[in-house]
């Protein structure tokens, strides 16, 4: 998978990287998660609060407990870990990377906003299917669902604030690192 800047004349084209990530099929049942996400983006031209409710792919292998995330929502990020607890830190590191690295390379709050709905918004078609293929083997009490919270996702969405802060400004965003529950 490619995770793709939208070019504008704010975020030229020669600044961006695609980031590209690892391509595996891991072994293992996959389970559908949403997840949320939150931090503040402080870059030399401006400071950001983003908050993120996305959803994610997670494929354990039941043979040693590893697990990789894939995400649906947003479509392309994904990361890996020797559980479930460490693919999840792992994701968050990533998501922090990839949204502080292009909040500095686009320039502008207004080019990082519109790179960051587009980012977040992206899926592709394979992984929502799967997704959804995992909604209804919870529902229907499948065994070997991971032992986390569940959350009904009927009428779930995913969601994306972005708002600027000033530096005078104090910012409560509630981020729980654990904030991951399978979706029912």
């Amino acid at each position: 998978m490619i995770v793709h800047c939208l070019h504008n004349q704010d975020c030229k084209e020669e600044d961006m990287e695609d980031a590209m990530l690892p391509n595996w099929d891991p072994p293992g049942e996959a389970w559908p998660l949403t997840f949320s996400y939150a931090n503040v983006v402080d870059v030399e031209s401006f400071r950001a609060a983003v908050e993120i409710k996305g959803a994610l792919v997670a494929t354990i292998d039941s043979a040693d407990g590893s697990c990789w995330l894939d995400g649906v929502y947003p479509g392309g990020a994904a990361a890996g870990g020797a559980s479930l607890e460490d693919a999840h830190a792992n994701f968050r590191e990533f998501l922090t990377g990839i949204i502080g690295d292009m909040a500095a390379d686009c320039g502008t709050f207004q080019a990082f906003r519109e790179w960051l709905r587009v980012f977040v918004m992206s899926t592709d078609q394979t992984t929502l299917d799967s997704w959804k293929a995992g909604v209804r083997k919870v529902r229907s009490n499948a065994p070997g669902a991971p032992n986390i919270e569940r959350r009904d996702s009927e009428g779930w969405t995913p969601s994306l604030t972005i708002r600027t802060v000033h530096s005078a400004d104090s910012v409560s965003l509630i981020d729980h690192p654990h904030s991951t529950q399978i979706a029912a």
